[in-house]
């Protein structure tokens, strides 16, 4: 079995630098992305995909163009950013002095106000890896991706952190064992 992680693509939220709220759409730039990115091959047998519009709107071109299955998984969703969410980082510096200070010390324990931390997305992200039972893309967020491989390839997020998973970039995943075969971030 191998697998396909694929980033949305660029986000209206994206391209404003907020933390993205779960309805944020694909830009113009995301929209162009996504053209390009349902011309690729994916030898898959079925694609999972967040909920979220622009995981969504990636996960269903690529489906209808190449005639794969479509699965909607709710544990495949972003972070949830909590009280962060729809912010700049400027603003939450501003708001929340004392959390960002907690947040910088330690990225991957930190609980973000009103949401999660990555241990909860990498629960989630076990829990979904373990019901996957043939070849997949899977069409997701950056966290998620991150959380995925860390639980895959057990590496640790410190190491997953010097990884660059830009809008749309491609993780290809061979298994027995596990490896990664390949990353691919589009041109920007």
């Amino acid at each position: 079995m191998d697998l396909i992680l694929l980033r949305h693509t660029t986000s209206v939220d994206n391209e404003k630098k907020v933390f993205s709220s779960p309805d944020t759409p694909l830009s113009d730039l995301g929209l162009k992305q996504l053209e390009l990115l349902v011309e690729k091959e994916y030898p898959v047998k079925r694609v999972y995909t967040s909920p979220y519009k622009r995981s969504y709107a990636l996960a269903e071109a690529i489906s209808k163009g190449h005639d794969l299955p479509l699965v909607v998984d709710e544990r495949l969703r972003e972070i949830d950013f909590g009280k962060f969410q729809g912010l700049h980082f400027e603003e939450i510096e501003k708001l929340y002095p004392e959390e960002v200070s907690l947040w910088m010390e330690d990225p991957w324990s930190f609980g973000y106000p009103g949401g999660e931390n990555f241990h909860h997305v990498r629960s989630r992200a076990r829990r979904f890896f373990y019901d996957v039972e043939e070849s997949s893309l899977i069409v997701s967020h950056q966290a998620l991706m991150v959380s995925l491989l860390a639980e895959i390839l057990d590496y640790s997020y410190a190491d997953l952190s010097k990884i660059y998973l830009g809008s749309g970039a491609r993780v290809e995943l061979s298994s027995q064992p596990w490896r990664l075969h390949r990353l691919e971030n589009l041109k920007e």
